[in-house]
């Protein structure tokens, strides 16, 4: 049983990207944080269209996590 596989179960449509990130983290970190970004950009994404946020012209990953609708719906300290 992994750290992630309650998001998988939950959220199969990025829990994916979440457990391989897990798994490939001893033989390939790379790979595992190319996995993990991608988690986090799936589940961001799904918090802009389930919150139904505004979205910036600019939407990369790190500007839409940077929003100020984006950070009252999630806390500051994510």
């Amino acid at each position: 049983m992994g750290n992630f596989d309650f998001v998988a179960q939950a959220w199969p449509q990025f829990g994916e990207a979440a457990v391989r990130a897990e798994s490939y983290l001893r033989a390939d970190p790379r790979a595992a944080a190319t996995y993990a970004r991608r988690a986090g950009e799936l589940f961001t994404a799904w918090i802009y269209s389930v919150e139904n946020l505004p979205r910036p012209y600019d939407d990369s990953f790190s500007n839409l996590t940077r929003q100020r609708a984006f950070r009252d719906c999630v806390g500051e300290t994510v």
